[in-house]
């Protein structure tokens, strides 16, 4: 590595749109444009090997050009049997599926959607570093008002600061998220913007999850902003069409791979719960054919009256 720069902040990583897609869009960093590019905020926090947050960027090449400038920052997960061994981190929907992310066209962004993309960002993560992925049920409740069950990388929505201002002034915010040793219940947390619209197919100024969420799953993992603008962690993080859509950089891959090792991890979600909507038809014909069934018999017992 030929730069290190040892960084004194301990806040969140705030993720902001901006310039940069496959399709032309994406989402910037705020923090950066205002701050420059080697003082947004980090933690002087690590772990193992990674004792300060450092920026880190390859040796050049022959012709004197890096191949690389991802850069390492925020600590990272424990890994007690060293580089290449498997590490298993939990994760939970908060408040995700309640509707509060909303289409540009006011109804809610498709639960599916939301999962399918989120998985799909963990998995593109866990398919070059041993990294395996569970999800466990989250009792959906904040920190400090009584939440015990929840993951240690935690996916909600709050408000942050709402849509983008009219141009030529500079978007804002639409995610953020919190490196692995922020301190406390926040360490590994994803948060979305619900004062934004979200659609499928990411633009300027109405994300796509799973953009945001490579970009932002990589701050949690221990990676900070790159130099290379193709990268999934530059500073303007790629916008995408949709779970399928979703990879990773080679810049991403030799950052993960230097911070975990070279490996396979996995995704394991819990099973699918049906949507709301489906679950209230559900049981509207369950409690009708128990009606029709209870009519029907000229005796009952009690173990039936209960259920």
């Amino acid at each position: 590595m030929n730069r290190w720069l040892r960084l004194g902040w301990s806040l969140s990583l705030v993720a902001f749109m901006g310039l940069h897609s496959t399709m032309g869009d994406a989402a910037a960093c705020d923090v950066c444009m205002r701050l420059g590019h080697d003082q947004f905020h980090a933690l002087s926090l690590g772990g193992d090997d990674f004792q300060d947050a450092r920026f880190a960027a390859s040796d050049p090449a022959d012709d004197g050009i890096a191949t690389a400038q991802f850069v390492i920052q925020g600590g990272k997960w424990p890994q007690p049997g060293g580089l290449g061994s498997p590490v298993t981190l939990t994760y939970s929907f908060q408040n995700m599926f309640d509707g509060g992310l909303l289409m540009p066209n006011g109804q809610p962004l498709p639960a599916d959607l939301i999962r399918n993309s989120i998985n799909e960002a963990l998995g593109v993560w866990a398919s070059v570093v041993p990294l395996h992925f569970v999800e466990v049920v989250d009792d959906g409740l904040d920190y400090g008002l009584g939440a015990t069950q929840f993951g240690q990388l935690r996916f909600r929505h709050v408000y942050i600061n709402g849509p983008d201002p009219p141009p030529p002034q500079s978007p804002i915010a639409k995610a953020r998220a919190y490196f692995p040793y922020a301190g406390g219940d926040l360490a590994g947390d994803v948060e979305f913007d619900h004062g934004d619209p979200w659609q499928e197919v990411g633009t300027l100024p109405r994300p796509d999850i799973l953009g945001a969420a490579i970009h932002e799953i990589g701050h949690t993992l221990g990676l900070g902003h790159t130099d290379l603008p193709q990268a999934n962690m530059y500073w303007i993080f790629t916008r995408y069409s949709g779970p399928g859509t979703g990879a990773l950089h080679p810049d991403d891959i030799a950052g993960i791979r230097t911070v975990y090792g070279t490996g396979v991890g996995s995704v394991t979600p819990l099973a699918t719960v049906p949507e709301p909507a489906a679950w209230v038809i559900a049981t509207s014909v369950g409690i009708a054919w128990l009606a029709v069934r209870r009519r029907r018999r000229t005796t009952s017992t009690l173990s039936e009256q209960v259920v």
